[in-house]
């Protein structure tokens, strides 16, 4: 293959707000799959194919419970020593599954902004803003977070704990206002990468 690959599955544990009660279940799976061409003087870019499988414990109140597919890009800037900048654009389209749940069509926008420290510390702000048109929902977070990539028994692991507020939402008053996330990503490089991990 002339490109590398970037590889990601991954899936949430979440918490709705209080609307009566706390419920806490498993969300949706999502895969990505970038193809990466690098642009030695800048950075690089990578596209391809996403889909989202409804896996949720709950398909009212986590996730949309509908099948999704769509096309991801990602451009990342890397021309300042021990910094990242960039973003990830999702467009997922909801295609078919529970029929009692409207089918939707957005955009999933992520600001990256990566500064590195020693000992493979990091900072991190890259919260996913929410612009769907069918049916109607906006949400622009803002976060920032603290992680560190170790390996443990030659496998490298990203640990990585982020706060999160949402400073806008329109028609998702289910969501909330203040978020943390705690995660553990397991990585599987095939040979080094130079960003978009």
């Amino acid at each position: 293959c002339p490109f590398e690959q970037l590889l990601r599955a991954s899936v949430l544990i979440e918490t709705t707000p209080k609307i009566p009660h706390h419920k806490t279940g498993i969300g949706d799976t999502q895969f990505l799959d970038l193809f990466l061409a690098d642009y030695p003087h800048w950075g690089r870019v990578g596209f391809g194919p996403i889909a989202i499988i409804p896996t949720a414990t709950d398909q009212t109140k986590f996730v949309q419970g509908k099948w999704q597919v769509g096309q991801a890009l990602a451009v990342m800037y890397l021309g300042i020593r021990h910094w990242q900048f960039g973003f990830l654009a999702q467009n997922p389209w909801a295609c078919f599954g529970n029929s009692s749940m409207r089918n939707s069509v957005s955009l999933f926008f992520q600001p990256l902004i990566t500064a590195h420290f020693s000992h493979n510390w990091y900072l991190i702000s890259d919260a996913q803003m929410t612009f769907q048109w069918r049916p109607s929902l906006i949400e622009i977070p803002l976060n920032i977070g603290v992680g560190k990539v170790a390996t443990i028994k030659g496998l490298p692991i990203n640990a990585y704990m982020k706060t999160e507020w949402t400073i806008y939402k329109n028609h998702a008053e289910h969501r909330p206002h203040f978020t943390v996330r705690i995660g553990f990503d397991f990585l599987f490089p095939g040979k080094k990468e130079k960003g978009l991990e």
